[in-house]
Formats: structure tokens, C-alpha cells, sequence
């Protein structure tokens, strides 16, 4: 007799590897997973020129390339042609993976360098990036965050007489509600997602046939870049936080976990030396995400950097153990503008266990798109990659990153931190000097003077020193 997630199955005389292979597709079969698709900081740019070089951003097109680069062209953003060819791959990618139940966009869609008539320029990358998801997956909802580049103003949040929420909703809604998909559940109602949307762009959706749920939160309120000391601003903030620990308690009654996606993560900022969000965001935030609810929180997915890597979030003083903490993914980005290949991932999710268990990374070799037809191939899964080991779990997980960020600092063995540089920056050559010690600690201290004493005690391991080339405007 074997026993597979429910389903008996009784045999005898049963030898041959062709009917334990059966057996096992049958078990495959029974056991229920979903999987989503990711992808961030598109910086769709409308303007794109093909012949256009990179020192004009590929816009000017009196400034000539030596070579036509119709999908894109490292040092600018994203052509119309690379998002629909991505979009066609990523449906290409899973027709035979599980389930595939969502779309996570963690916020830019618009391109960087809009000076003329911004506004109409931004919401027409926002509502084109839209039409391109909608038009490739129309029975799938898609569930978009607000980036810093998604803003009628540059790096300025939305005032007290402005329309703007509302007129990214009426892109969105649709979109994330999702009324005209075969779904046997709702993601929102309309009411829920206009009262948190209009008044701050954040919102709360059921994924996984509902047996899960997706935060999407505008971390924007909390960074240091956009903050804004008036009463209209910090309401929004602190109102934000607030409802965010209400989701987690709701969560917890219903005994559901959560998945929390949104465009920049705490932390350090590696090309500033500067934490991201204001301090008492920081220290709220993972009180709420390690102290009181980590058993409640399956992940979070943050972007902005357009690099890959991770956070480890954790109470080194309450529990050295490391028994509560968290962990971010971080979403490298579909635009090649900060010398790095065009990347998206399959995530995959198990209901039962409530868990993120593992991804894979596509990304497109920018550079040779210039000679031949686009080929998406696989950078990495990430069970692959960072293999279990010890007394990891098999799911992706605070200790699973803990685990993952010492193997980066160990000078014995080069073959993990080897692999995260490779896809850094999406196997595109490493242009940013590094330093082994400034990445396992902006990974494990999202604190500025516990990164600088981090660095401090690591220094030795340094194979470089880190590049300010790039500290630019994300």
C-alpha cells in the first residue's frame, strides 16, 4: 500500500520502473499546486528607438547605434516588442507547470526620464502594460503595485485634490477583480478594493482558489525618498500600517496566510549606504512580520533594484534562533537600463502547506537579440540553486534565506555565492564592483548600523569594492 496525500493505492507484484513511474504520475496528479508569474520594474518606454544609442536612452534619433536592437538595449528601458515578447514567453513557460492562478507586477511600469507631459506619458505605459498582460492572459487576474516611477510627478506622492489613485483603478480594477474569469472564488469586491485603492493604492485580494491571500501595499508612504512631514501624508502612512496588522489578524482567524507584494523593500540601499524606509516604519513593519504574525506571513516580494537577491527579517536580540522571521524575494527587472538582462519568474505555491516551495528564473540575453530571433531560457530554480540542506525545510522560508545568506560568507565554498553573483544582475557580465560582505549583510541587516557593523566584521572576506556607478535614480 502507498499513501499519497490522501489517495491509497493498493498493488502487488508491481516491479517494473514503468509502473512506479505510473504510480507516481498518478500521486503528482492528486496533489494540488498553484504557481504565479512575477515580473517588475518593466519601464515600458513608448518612445524606444532601435537605432537610437543608449547616451540618448535610446529615444533621439539623431544619435545613431551602431546596430539596430529591436528588443532592447542595455543602459534603456523597455521596448513595447521585449514586453510582448516576454509575456509571449511567459505563457509559453506554463502551459505545463502547475496551476497557474496569478500575475504579481511589483510596481514601474512606466519608463525613467519623462520630462515632457508626464503625466499622459505615465498612464499611457500603465495602461498599455496592462492591455499587453490582459490580451495574453484574459482569464487570469493580475494584481499590479504602485511604483516610485508610477507617479504623475516624479518621485511625489499623491495630494490632497488629486485624482490620481482613481484613474490607475479605472486602468486596474478590472484586471484585479477579474469578474469575467472561470474562477470559483472572488479575488475582492469592487467596495472593498475602492476603499483602500483611492485612499492610499494599496489593497487585499484572495489567491489560491482562496484558500491564501495577497497584500499589495504602496511601501512607498514608508521610504525615506518620498516622505513628506504634512498631516495628509502621514495619515495615509500610519493608516496603511494599521490595516496591515487588522489583514494579518483577520489572516489569522480564518487560518490563512498571506503573501505580501509590493515595489520597494526595506532595508539598505547598497548604491546609497542609506536605509530605504524611514525608521520607525522599518521597526513597525517587522514587528508586525517577524514578533507577532510570522506565522502568518508565507513570503513577501519586493523589487526596485532591479537586481535578484533576498531579505532576512528577524528580532536578533528576542530570538537568536531565528525561530520567528521573515524573508523578501527580490525581483530583478524587466528593463535592461541598469546592466542587467530582462527576467521573470514562476512561482509556485502549495495550499495545503499554505508556502511559497520554489521559483524559476527566465531571463533573455539582451545583447543577443541584437543578431538573432529572442530565446527565453532558465537562469536558475531556486531549489536548485540554494539546495536544502541540515535542517532546512522544503519550503522557501526565513531559515531556508538564513541558511542560503551564511553558505554566501563561507570562504570554503564558492559554488553559492558564485551562483548569486552570476544572477545578480540576470547573467548579464557583473559590472558592479562587489563585495562579499556589503551583499550577506544588506541580505541579514536591514538596519543601517547593524549593516555597517556587519560589514566591519566581514571586511575580510571582500573581493572588491562596491560601485557607486548606479547609486542613479530607480
Amino acid at each position: 500500500m502507498i499513501i499519497y496525500a490522501g489517495l491509497i493505492i493498493v498493488f502487488a507484484g508491481l516491479t517494473s520502473g514503468k509502473s512506479l513511474e505510473k504510480l507516481q504520475f498518478i500521486a503528482n496528479t492528486q496533489h494540488k499546486s498553484f504557481s504565479f508569474l512575477l515580473f517588475s520594474d518593466v519601464h515600458l518606454d513608448l518612445m524606444y528607438n532601435n537605432t537610437a544609442d543608449k547616451s540618448g536612452f535610446c529615444r533621439n534619433e539623431s544619435i545613431k547605434s551602431s546596430h539596430t536592437a529591436s528588443y532592447g538595449r542595455i543602459g534603456c528601458d523597455t521596448p513595447l516588442s521585449l514586453l510582448q515578447n516576454a509575456l509571449s514567453a511567459m505563457k509559453q513557460k506554463t502551459m505545463h507547470s502547475s496551476k497557474l492562478n496569478f500575475i504579481i507586477v511589483a510596481g514601474d511600469m512606466s519608463s525613467h526620464h519623462l520630462t515632457v507631459d508626464r503625466r499622459t506619458q505615465v498612464l499611457k505605459s500603465i495602461m498599455r502594460t496592462s492591455k499587453e498582460v490582459q490580451s495574453t492572459f484574459p482569464d487570469i487576474p493580475y494584481f499590479p503595485s504602485i511604483g516610485n516611477n508610477d507617479l504623475a510627478v516624479d518621485h511625489v506622492m499623491p495630494g490632497e485634490n488629486s485624482t490620481w489613485y482613481s484613474e490607475i483603478l479605472n486602468i486596474w480594477q478590472d484586471a484585479i477583480l477579474c469578474k469575467h474569469c472561470n474562477m470559483k472564488y472572488q479575488t475582492t469586491t469592487l467596495h472593498e478594493l475602492r476603499k483602500t485603492f483611492l485612499y492610499g493604492g494599496y489593497y487585499s485580494v484572495s489567491i489560491a482558489d482562496g484558500t491564501m491571500i495577497l497584500l499589495i501595499l504602496n511601501s512607498l508612504y514608508w521610504t525615506r525618498s518620498m516622505w513628506k512631514p504634512n498631516d495628509y501624508f502621514t495619515k495615509r502612512a500610519h493608516a496603511q500600517m494599521g490595516w496591515l496588522e487588522e489583514q494579518f489578524k483577520l489572516a489569522r482567524r480564518r487560518k490563512k496566510k498571506v503573501v505580501i507584494s509590493s515595489h520597494t523593500s526595506l532595508g539598505m540601499d547598497i548604491y546609497a549606504f542609506k536605509s530605504t524606509w524611514m525608521k520607525n516604519f522599518t521597526e513597525r513593519y517587522v514587528d508586525l512580520v517577524v514578533n507577532k504574525f510570522s506565522d502568518v506571513i508565507a513570503g513577501q516580494v519586493f523589487a526596485h533594484f532591479h537586481r535578484d537577491s533576498f531579505r532576512l527579517l528577524s528580532d536578533k536580540k528576542k530570538d537568536p534562533s531565528y525561530h520567528n522571521s521573515s524573508y523578501i524575494l527580490l525581483m530583478p527587472s524587466m528593463s535592461p537600463s541598469y546592466r542587467n538582462n530582462p527576467a521573470f519568474r514562476i512561482v509556485h505555491l502549495d495550499p495545503d502547506l499554505q508556502a511559497i516551495t520554489d521559483y524559476e528564473q527566465y531571463y533573455i540575453n539582451i545583447t543577443r537579440t541584437e543578431m538573432n530571433n529572442p530565446v527565453w531560457q532558465l537562469d536558475y530554480k531556486f531549489s536548485s540553486r540554494y539546495p536544502p540542506s541540515g535542517n532546512d525545510d522544503q519550503v522557501i522560508n526565513g531559515k531556508r534565506i538564513k541558511n542560503l545568506s551564511a553558505n554566501l560568507i563561507n570562504l570554503s565554498d564558492d559554488s553559492f555565492f558564485n551562483g548569486y553573483i552570476s544572477s545578480r544582475q540576470v547573467r548579464y557580465q557583473p559590472h558592479d564592483s562587489y563585495s562579499r560582505s556589503t551583499y550577506y549583510c544588506a541580505i541579514t541587516c536591514i538596519r543601517r548600523k547593524e549593516f555597517n557593523v556587519c560589514r566591519k566584521k566581514y571586511s575580510d572576506n571582500d573581493k572588491n569594492t562596491r560601485s557607486n556607478k548606479y547609486k542613479a535614480n530607480l
